[in-house]
């Protein structure tokens, strides 16, 4: 599945040429995440054409250099937000820091 997966997304010259490129944009930590791979997925299934109805391309990435005092206030201030976003970087991340804000 994980196969069918990664052939189906680089079937999308897009997703391919951004994947290409991915170390000159030297993330520490990075995915290229959403509709561009589902839509992909979908349109190959669907026997359409790859990138059909993909209207952009997102990247998330972490940058530890990035954040600030203020920017975990500003999450604190939404717990559904706080819940999702400092889970994520607890666990994908490490941060004892922000593991013990929770």
């Amino acid at each position: 599945m994980k196969d069918r997966f990664f052939t189906d997304v680089l079937r999308n010259p897009h997703n391919r040429a951004i994947l290409e490129r991915w170390d000159e944009l030297a993330l520490l930590v990075g995915w290229l995440v959403a509709s561009c791979l589902f839509q992909t997925v979908w349109n190959v299934q669907s026997e359409c054409e790859p990138e059909a109805a993909i209207k952009d391309y997102d990247l998330f990435y972490f940058d530890p250099s990035d954040t600030s005092e203020a920017d975990i206030r500003t999450l604190q201030q939404f717990d559904q937000v706080r819940g999702l976003a400092l889970h994520h970087r607890r666990y994908r991340f490490g941060d004892d820091e922000i593991s013990r804000s929770h």
